[in-house]
């Protein structure tokens, strides 16, 4: 390589190394600007049903302590009335603290209307006499129960209930609130709004106060009290409605704001996930791009390079351009390389975009439905929790019940059970004996009896006869008006300790039946939002029905009779479906009823995608540009003294390609040898091709890594975690096309390493060791390309079980009717796979010689030189002799008669055989004088050979004879002939003593230049 070319190439690669940095930074910036764009209108999404949430938590959380304070309300009455009826005969302190226990509360105490106390269970340190009290002693005026009321007694919460006894006294209850706050905790703070709210994959939720700017929920719970300026927040971004980068601690993130009362409601997602995906996808455009900008630089550089070796080919590769010569040949040549490299940027770029953005909603469709599942969990949890409850609180009412009834006996009338329900706020109480019979009722099942069927709703309850402490039954609607009842029951034991009836109260659990309704899917679905315009919709597991949809009119038909098909219908389907006339990307879960589907229309998939590949391809056709211009543009012509005079052809051969062009092949005899080719023997073509060879490796190697150590290289919840942990549809979509990739590179890098090792083992062992190793070198192919097909057919959805079944039935259709078709094209996939020939090789097929125009899928074509094709079946093609190669060589026998001076002969040919090369071109080496070959009937034989091409050999053996032909006649040499001598022959004349000594050495001379080709003979 000249210097002149060094340093052009030094400044291409100078060049291609700034276009890279410009191309990377520029899309880096312009993927990430689109990422969060997309990522805000996300957020927005995510950030808009907050607010109904926290209505929701406030509507709750009023219900929740409602009913706490109605509870705690009921058992003061409860009190009250005990007190009232005189159930036990005197009011003393340990009375109070038997019915402490029996209402299960902290303390109970009986106060006159001065606030002092008269009994009590326990001594309390309130100072009731204070005017902080007047709360309680509203009892004496209205006769209903006071309102609730906190007060912090020496540090101590307590929280009042009071009612009235006879107009002087009243029963007071004394409760700490730790339930009501404890279930506050979990169903109406910021922390019970926002833990549960996920943002993209690492996102989260978190709030702020509006008033001292103060983290009042944040997941990291070191922050939660903290100074949000302090961290990092600037009040600035505190705009409801904003969109901001807002850093804390360190850790910037990409926010939406949201006012909701007295504080700021943020969405984020750190910046590091939003770059980590940008990055990936751009990191892989950029490795198209290098390697196309690679390729056009090298390509460039290798063909500047040959014309340096082949001065012949500059003068019409060069043509003046104003000041400057363009290069004609390299800007051609490295166009179509640019071209095509242009077109790989514009797909990848295409195929990436689509592949991230179709990642990225996977993995949010399928956050969704795991979010809905826990919603759904949340539910049943809170239904559960709210059922145990309700169960002791009305076990606790019943026993209340058992209590004064079995203490009081004349109360077991209507009236008073009335007034008791009413007390304990129940529906009505029902006093069995220890028949089963109700003896005591305000209800109207006077005389009902317990039933002994067991599908009977009260066929339980016999258990209390049996010995059974108590027994609370599950709510259940009411089989005549269909509303939620409840029943529970506990025991009376007569003084001998023995059963003796129970009593058994009816309660109407409202806020249990509203929890239930909450449980329905319908209210779970309704208003959920997946992307801006996605939702979510529920198929019955048991007959595959729309259980609920957003257009009504679905519901309640079948899934198939809307488009979506029986394969769709499963536990972690990923991937477009059609519902209508309209197509969604979308994800399915499983839960115990249903099959919740979370999807988005099709038209929100990578809806920037085009653009940024758009752009991607227009940026690095510029760059193309810029390196075309310095590719193709130079100063001047090479000098003279610029050229390479040590060009060495190697094992490299030229041939006529089917379109005529001229084209260079490797030799044919060194195609299957375990040497390759000098890098200075490879011709522009090769060398490239051997550089794209070697950036694919590379790639491949980088792919493999990644799919082996992707969790410590990208994390486990990165776009290409999601692909190799195949949680995706198999079948024809480009998760399963980037699976097949990414088994492609490993098994073929596995595969190439292998062999590799099999090459090493086969140079330093023996020919037997060579032999083995060649064979388990094309055994390891041909293993690696059946698993290949066997694996990504299965990722592309095809049932490879049902395949290798179906083989046999496949065999039997073969062997019937398509065995020869069959045959023909496995025979060519051979041909191809083993490179046997090539389109461009000399062939001898039989006595047919020719040059291969095409190698089909089921045949061959041969063109001999008079232009006709030999069409012949892949499955008929044996002993096929290959004559590409470097060297081929013209052989000529000629005949002299026996009265001839061989020595003689031997000196005319040393003088006139380099005189034959002058006069035939064809000849490459040569000719040869190689001797005697044969003492024939009438003539002495002697072979004439040449070194020429292939493509000259025959035209070159007629030149041979022609020429040895006019030497003898100008020599008078004779050449035997059929004849009948009737008279004595001419003298011959002899060789000279000199002649003799020149033939000797002549035949020295020859036998040592030619000798290379004896194994040809």
């Amino acid at each position: 390589m000249s210097k002149r070319l060094k340093r052009k190439a030094a400044v291409l690669v100078i060049a291609e190394l700034i276009c890279l940095i410009v191309l990377g930074v520029f899309l880096d910036n312009m993927q990430v600007s689109l990422s969060a764009r997309e990522q805000a209108h996300e957020l927005q999404k995510k950030i808009s049903p907050l607010k109904e949430a926290v209505e929701e938590a406030k509507i709750e959380a009023g219900e929740h302590t409602k009913a706490y304070d109605v509870m705690y309300q009921s058992k003061a009455k409860s009190l009250a009335y005990m007190i009232q009826e005189e159930v036990d005969e005197e009011v003393t302190d340990t009375l109070m603290g038997e019915y402490r226990n029996l209402l299960n509360v902290n303390n109970v105490l009986i106060l006159d209307k001065s606030g002092n106390v008269e009994a009590k269970a326990e001594a309390s340190r309130a100072d009731f006499t204070r005017s902080r009290y007047n709360q309680l002693r509203t009892v004496f005026q209205d006769q209903e129960p006071s309102e609730p009321f906190e007060v912090d007694v020496d540090g101590q919460i307590f929280r009042y209930y009071g009612a009235d006894i006879d107009g002087n006294t009243m029963a007071v209850i004394e409760q700490d609130p730790a339930e009501l706050k404890g279930l506050l905790e979990d169903t109406s703070t910021w922390k019970s709004i926002l833990r549960n709210v996920s943002v993209s994959t690492t996102g989260y939720a978190f709030a702020v106060s509006a008033k001292d700017y103060t983290f009042l929920y944040h997941p990291d719970e070191n922050l939660t009290g903290q100074d949000a300026l302090d961290a990092g927040i600037h009040t600035e971004d505190l705009e409801d409605g904003n969109e901001a980068w807002v850093e804390i601690n360190g850790e910037k993130l990409l926010c939406s704001v949201a006012k909701l009362d007295d504080a700021y409601v943020l969405c984020g997602i750190p910046e590091k996930e939003i770059k980590s995906s940008c990055n990936v996808t751009v990191a892989v455009v950029l490795c198209v791009f290098f390697a196309v900008i690679t390729l056009v630089v090298a390509y460039a550089i290798f063909i500047m390079k040959d014309q340096e070796m082949r001065q012949e080919s500059i003068e019409s590769s060069y043509k003046k351009v104003g000041p400057f010569w363009y290069n004609q040949l390299a800007a051609a040549k490295s166009t179509v390389i640019a071209v095509v490299g242009l077109l790989c940027v514009l797909a990848v770029s295409l195929y990436m975009q689509t592949l991230f953005s179709l990642s990225q909603r996977s993995m949010s469709n399928t956050q969704h439905v795991e979010e809905l599942q826990a919603t759904i969990q949340r539910y049943e949890e809170d239904v559960n929790l709210l059922k145990e409850q309700y169960n002791t609180r009305y076990l606790n009412k019943c026993r209340c019940a058992a209590y004064i009834l079995k203490e009081k006996p004349e109360l077991r009338n209507r009236e008073d059970l009335a007034k008791l329900s009413q007390v304990l706020d129940v529906e009505f109480i029902n006093y069995f004996d220890s028949t089963g019979t109700i003896v005591a009722t305000n209800s109207f099942d006077l005389g009902f009896k317990l039933s002994q069927d067991e599908e009977d709703q009260s066929y339980e309850f016999n258990r209390l006869l049996a010995g059974a402490e108590y027994l609370v039954q599950d709510a259940r609607p009411n089989d005549v008006l269909g509303e939620y009842s409840q029943y529970v029951g506990v025991r009376i034991l007569d003084e001998e300790g023995l059963p003796d009836g129970f009593v058994q109260i009816c309660v109407n659990p409202e806020n249990l039946e509203e929890a239930l309704k909450n449980l329905k899917i319908d209210s779970i679905l309704d208003g959920v939002q997946v992307g801006s315009n996605g939702f979510a919709f529920a198929l019955n597991k048991e007959d595959n029905t729309f259980a609920w949809y957003p257009n009504e009119k679905y519901i309640g038909g079948a899934a198939v009779d809307y488009g979506i098909k029986e394969s769709q219908i499963h536990d972690g389907f990923t991937d477009y479906l059609t519902i209508g006339t309209e197509r969604y990307y979308a994800s399915c879960l499983e839960t115990e009823d249903y099959y919740i589907y979370a999807c988005v229309p099709e038209n929100e998939i990578a809806s920037n995608g085009l653009v940024m590949a758009l752009i991607s391809t227009g940026v690095s056709l510029v760059f193309l540009l810029i390196m075309g211009a310095l590719i193709s543009f130079r100063g001047r012509k090479f000098a003279e003294e610029d050229k390479d005079k040590d060009k060495q052809d190697g094992g490299m051969i030229t041939v006529t390609m089917p379109d005529g062009n001229v084209k260079r092949t490797q030799d044919v005899s060194s195609r299957w040898s375990n040497a390759t080719l000098a890098w200075e023997e490879k011709t522009p073509e090769q060398k490239m091709t051997t550089l794209l060879k070697g950036l694919l490796s590379i790639y491949a190697v980088i792919l493999c890594a990644v799919y082996l150590l992707n969790d410590r290289i990208f994390g486990s919840k990165s776009m290409f975690a999601y692909i190799i942990s195949g949680n995706w549809e198999k079948g024809l979509n480009i998760f399963a096309f980037t699976g097949c990739i990414f088994i492609i590179c490993l098994v073929t890098a596995v595969t190439i390493l292998i062999q590799r090792i099999l090459r090493l083992l086969s140079r330093i062992s023996g020919a037997q060791g060579e032999t083995i190793s060649r064979l388990l070198s094309n055994f390891v192919k041909y293993a690696s390309v059946i698993i290949l097909l066997y694996y990504c057919l299965a990722l592309l959805g095809v049932d490879t079980a049902a395949l290798l079944t179906s083989a046999g039935i496949i065999g039997l259709m073969i062997s019937l009717g398509a065995q020869k078709l069959v045959s023909d094209i496995i025979a060519g996939l051979f041909i191809i796979f083993e490179g046997e020939f090539r389109v461009g090789d000399i062939v001898m097929l039989g006595d047919w010689r020719g040059t291969v125009v095409e190698i089909g899928i089921r045949t061959t074509k041969i063109e001999e030189a008079g232009g006709n094709i030999k069409v012949v079946n892949n499955s008929s093609i044996s002993g096929v002799i290959n004559m590409t190669k470097k060297y081929s060589f013209a052989a000529c026998d000629f005949g002299i008669e026996y009265g001839e001076s061989l020595e003689r002969v031997e000196y005319i040919l040393k003088k006139e055989l380099p005189r034959i090369k002058e006069r035939v071109p064809s000849i490459l080496d040569g000719p040869f004088y190689k001797g005697v070959t044969e003492l024939g009937d009438s003539s002495v034989n002697i072979k004439i050979v040449a070194q020429c091409k292939e493509k000259d050999r025959i035209q070159l053996m007629r030149d041979l004879n022609r020429e040895v032909k006019l030497i003898f006649d100008k020599y008078e040499i004779n050449i035997p002939f059929p004849q009948v001598v009737l008279n004595q022959p001419s003298e011959f004349r002899k060789a000279t003593e000199w002649q003799k000594q020149c033939a000797d050495k002549f035949n020295e001379e020859q036998k040592e230049l030619s000798k290379q080709l004896e194994e040809e003979q």
